[in-house]
């Protein structure tokens, strides 16, 4: 059978699901618990990816936001804030339910073709943190974008 085999998978033209596992400072997890419970033989022991190894199946919500303000893409230094994502649900007539997956259209490609992509990769625009607690209240189950502010 043949294989491809991807040098990296945080680039720009691949998507993946990191583990709740993936990060790690002062030698703890995010959630708290130890990095030494993390294995080159066993793996993760806990907040793997391993629970979604079967995939998983929901909702997909996508929010076009150059689409909301009339624009073909994302200036760099374009900020998304809670508010935003108010009026895109209020432009589009869905709103985000508990278990959606929220995917942000930025317009990076759209970006790459009229500036470049140095361009691109100096700044993006994207979610502020201040989306946090609205992406928490909604309890959707995944928010995926291009970059991130």
């Amino acid at each position: 059978m043949p294989r491809i085999l991807f040098d990296g998978f945080h680039g720009l033209a691949l998507t993946h699901l990191d583990a709740l596992c993936h990060l790690f400072y002062k030698e703890r997890c995010t959630t708290g618990f130890s990095q030494k419970q993390v294995t080159e033989k066993k793996g993760a022991r806990r907040l793997s990816v391993i629970n979604m190894k079967d995939g998983f199946f929901t909702r997909g919500v996508l929010m076009d936001m150059p689409r909301l303000w009339g624009v073909h893409y994302l200036e760099g230094s374009r900020v998304i804030y809670p508010e935003d994502l108010e009026a895109w649900e209020a432009k589009s007539g869905v709103k985000v339910e508990s278990g959606d997956v929220i995917l942000i259209r930025t317009g990076r490609w759209a970006r790459q073709s009229a500036e470049g992509e140095r361009a691109v990769m100096q700044n993006a625009g994207g979610l502020d943190v201040s989306c946090l607690p609205w992406l928490k209240k909604r309890n959707c189950s995944h928010c995926r974008q291009r970059f991130c502010h």
